[in-house]
């Protein structure tokens, strides 16, 4: 799916396994001709999305037996989803279509076609081929899409004004001499190391600890229990830690100061629910397997 525009992406709902039990309501269920399986449960007779509308749900799913396996509610946010053309016949965006705001239903689809067509990877083990999967919404708001574009623009620019003011003053607190790699990555040198710079395509080892700029913890490789290891280069390592490791020699320590925009994709940020500049503290343990 293309355009997801969500502080939970699509791809990212796969790895959180939330089981709880639920009651399943089985009077008043319709099929479309295309398959699709649906119950309502309200309907408010709001209006009703268009292909590229962005959609605030509430959203669970699970399997047929009640396992659930993503409920929006436990993470205690609700995620926005622009409206695409099914992606499968029987697929989940054509029930998308047919609610209102206000409106809640239930919708039964083939977890096949999910986790090929709309996760992109395989059934998870538990899971076999023609099982189905249900799906619990709950649309909140439909957003029209240049809107919504308008907003997201003017919320990325105030973050990044607030990031660059908070990055400011904490190296000007803190006597830090460090000048931006890019816009909103600073990059210094604690400790030089020995021995060769790493190459890109060999395999590192590293140990970390991210903090916020308040000096509070929010994650670290001892939390992990292990050392952290990657590929130099490898594309989908965050090109900041690439940068930065690469300017390191083993048993050199880094620090690297990351805004809002730079910090996505690093160790521990998705346990950060709100925006605002982060550091690591790094240090190269080993070049090489």
């Amino acid at each position: 799916m293309k355009k997801i525009y969500s502080v939970v992406k699509w791809g990212c709902l796969i790895g959180v396994l939330v089981f709880l039990v639920s009651s399943c309501k089985k009077a008043g269920k319709t099929t479309t001709p295309s398959g699709l399986q649906y119950q309502f449960f309200e309907e408010k007779g709001g209006k009703k999305p268009k292909v590229g509308d962005i959609m605030k749900l509430h959203l669970s799913y699970r399997t047929m037996n009640d396992s659930v396996l993503y409920d929006s509610k436990v993470l205690g946010d609700s995620f926005l989803i622009e409206l695409m053309q099914p992606l499968f016949a029987g697929g989940l965006e054509e029930g998308f279509a047919l609610m209102g705001e206000g409106d809640s239903a239930a919708f039964v689809v083939s977890a096949d076609s999910i986790f090929e067509k709309l996760f992109r990877t395989q059934l998870p083990p538990f899971m076999h081929k023609g099982d189905k999967m249900r799906f619990d919404v709950r649309l909140k708001q439909i957003i029209n899409k240049a809107e919504f574009d308008k907003e997201q623009k003017e919320k990325n620019a105030a973050i990044e004004q607030n990031d660059r003011l908070q990055i400011e003053n904490y190296l000007a607190q803190n006597s830090l001499p460090m000048e931006p790699v890019q816009p909103g990555f600073y990059f210094l040198t604690i400790k030089e190391g020995k021995g060769e710079h790493p190459k890109s395509g060999e395999r590192v080892q590293i140990q970390y600890v991210g903090k916020l700029l308040t000096g509070e913890i929010f994650d670290s490789s001892s939390q992990m229990g292990k050392e952290l290891g990657y590929i130099l280069g490898a594309p989908e390592v965050p090109n900041v830690w690439n940068i930065a490791t690469a300017n390191l020699k083993v048993g050199g320590i880094y620090r690297i100061i990351l805004d809002t925009k730079n910090r996505k994709g690093l160790m521990g940020t998705n346990k950060l629910k709100n925006p605002g500049a982060v550091y690591y503290d790094v240090e190269l343990t080993k070049i090489g397997e």
